[in-house]
């Protein structure tokens, strides 16, 4: 080989051995506030010598290592020191944010134990155990022990991720802002009513509905598969579900029948109350309605008379069933032993009075039911209200709601000159109906006034 071949060989190898490092190397863009860089990286850099590099770069503020915090544009999570770029799948031109420990942006998530609710202010780089100092110090949630805390977050209905490794993140976790997270106690007791006996069971956080059913199946004989579990709120109750699916309440339990009778829930003035009625397929509405006031007799000395019971049936959400119509059977409706229904009862406080009855050709409703929601407040209700109902018999309904729920005393306060508006339209004219305003199932009528009167 000549001299001239000899030196192109060498040439050759010396490419060979520095081409690596033109072609693993690119830029990323840091952004620090207004404040950005653009920084050569390999795509075997771990994060820890990215934030080495950055130390180092003046217009950045030469940012010490251990104050930085780096985030990936895209899934906006803090990045690891022992993963490289390469495992995040950082490249040519991507984005990584940085912040400083001393400025970090704290931001609030709601933390929900039983019905008690409150904000808590949280960065991402907070721990499990953090966040359960933080809840430890809330009078509000009652001031639960770190160690007694069982933390869980909900997904969807019925999907938890639950943060059981206190040195980890809530970012790890994927907590982010105003997401819920559910304080469970690592024990404690859990009540089952049965023919009209309440039962305590000691129970764990994560306890499901069928390790329920065995446990009151030690209690009563009564077999797993013959029990049937019914909550206010929910008609159905898988056995895979958790117990914190039915823990909104501060005393939170669930209604076992043995598989006979239907389950009644009824919403009476500041408590629910339930019973269970023996139903043939035959009976119909109206049947079941005068059993219900039978059984209301035996109770509370009342047949309930000068009201008007509505029946309701619900496959999952109770919430907003529909009215179950009088002539039709418990066949058509479906409705068989262990089945739930909600029974509420409006009194004549809550009738239209047809000799009220405004003239106006417009007040053409069929005279059915239908739920609206009131915001009042902070508060929210559901009224139901016919369409033929003014403004001025809602506002009853209203008061109604304020007297039970929040003990107003409104001595000579009218609320009649209280304003309500149904989206941009303002409900000035008290003998106005719904059907005129053109109110419907499940609109909003919100108040304009955010102050109580009481």
């Amino acid at each position: 080989m000549n001299n001239f071949g000899l030196s192109l060989f060498c040439i050759g190898i010396m490419l060979t051995l520095i081409m690596p490092s033109f072609t693993d190397g690119m830029k990323i863009e840091v952004i620090y506030g207004s404040k950005y860089s653009h920084i050569e990286v390999n795509e075997k850099d771990t994060v820890a010598t990215l934030k080495a590099k950055i130390e180092k770069i003046d217009e950045l503020g030469n940012i010490p290592i251990q104050k930085q915090v780096l985030f990936n544009e895209i899934t906006e999570s803090v990045l690891a020191d022992e993963k490289t770029m390469d495992e995040y799948g950082i490249g040519e031109g991507d984005m990584i944010y940085l912040e400083v420990v001393s400025d970090i942006y704290y931001f609030p998530i709601d933390v929900s134990y039983g019905s008690r609710q409150t904000i808590v202010w949280v960065k991402r780089t907070d721990t499990v155990k953090d966040l359960k100092k933080k809840i430890a110090n809330f009078d509000k949630l009652g001031n639960i022990p770190i160690q007694k805390q069982v933390l869980t977050k909900e997904i969807t209905w019925n999907s938890w991720v639950d943060l059981i490794d206190d040195q980890k993140t809530i970012d790890e976790y994927g907590i982010g802002e105003g997401q819920n997270v559910f304080v469970l106690l690592d024990e404690f007791q859990f009540f089952v009513e049965y023919k009209e006996q309440m039962y305590p069971i000691n129970v764990k956080a994560m306890t499901t509905i069928k390790e329920v059913k065995e446990k009151m199946k030690e209690i009563t004989g009564i077999p797993a598969e013959k029990q049937t579990l019914s909550h206010f709120n929910y008609a159905k109750i898988y056995d895979h579900s958790r117990l914190i699916n039915y823990m909104k309440e501060d005393m939170p339990f669930l209604i076992m029948s043995d598989g006979s009778g239907i389950t009644v829930w009824w919403w009476t003035n500041h408590f629910w109350e339930f019973f269970v009625i023996n139903v043939n397929g035959t009976d119909t509405v109206a049947t079941v309605k005068q059993k219900i006031r039978e059984i209301n007799k035996q109770r509370h000395k009342s047949e309930l008379n000068g009201a008007i019971i509505k029946l309701s049936k619900c496959d999952f959400h109770c919430k907003y069933a529909k009215a179950l119509e009088d002539k039709k059977t418990m066949d058509e409706y479906g409705i068989g032993e262990g089945k739930t229904i909600h029974m509420k009862v409006l009194y004549w406080e809550e009738i239209w009075d047809e000799s009220s009855s405004p003239s106006s050709s417009a007040a053409v409703a069929d005279g059915s039911d239908f739920h609206i929601h009131v915001l009042y407040g902070s508060a929210r209700r559901t009224v139901w209200v016919k369409g033929m109902d003014t403004v001025q018999t809602l506002k009853h309904k209203v008061r109604r709601f304020m007297e039970w729920d929040w003990q107003c005393k409104f001595g000579d306060i009218s609320l009649f000159k209280h304003p309500f508006r149904a989206g941009i339209n303002e409900l000035v004219d008290n003998e106005k109906t719904m059907d005129e305003y053109d109110i419907k199932e499940g609109d909003i009528i919100e108040s304009l006034d955010a102050k109580r009167l009481c």
